[in-house]
């Protein structure tokens, strides 16, 4: 159980941190444009 909990916390992390990523990516190309 504690191992299955510690996987479900690093994709819950890697899932955060993608979208974290996306939305810095997105962010960036928008200034780069303006």
């Amino acid at each position: 159980m504690k191992l299955s909990l510690s996987e479900t916390a690093c994709t819950y992390t890697w899932k955060l941190a993608e979208k974290h990523l996306i939305y810095i990516t997105l962010h960036n190309h928008t200034q780069r444009q303006n």
